[in-house]
């Protein structure tokens, strides 16, 4: 997968999963503001559960997603700095089997 692909693909993810995640802080938010103006809770506790839930799974997809991308990159870049490195031993290599031939 190319870059630019992979980058993209990962940004639609984190992208995603942020809006889930801002979402979910919206509803905490106006839960908030409504207990501080009259008291009254509009979440249930299992709706508040169920909303840290879901932003500790958006924010874990966000994180492993972001270490995929990051150890694709890593293993990509390992790969391009052994090649050249394979590439010279190979020349090397037929310039002492050609010497040794030709002597």
């Amino acid at each position: 997968m190319n870059d630019l692909k992979m980058f993209d693909t990962f940004s639609k993810i984190q992208e995603v999963n942020l809006n889930h995640l801002g979402k979910i802080k919206f509803r905490l938010m106006n839960a908030i503001e409504k207990w501080n103006e009259t008291s009254e809770c509009i979440l249930s506790e299992d709706d508040i559960e169920s909303l840290l839930k879901q932003s500790k799974i958006a924010d874990n997809i966000i994180t492993n997603e972001y270490a995929q991308w990051a150890q694709l990159k890593q293993i990509e870049v390992k790969e391009r700095t052994t090649r050249p490195q394979l590439s010279k031993q190979t020349e090397l290599e037929n310039a002492r089997l050609s010497s040794s031939s030709s002597a």
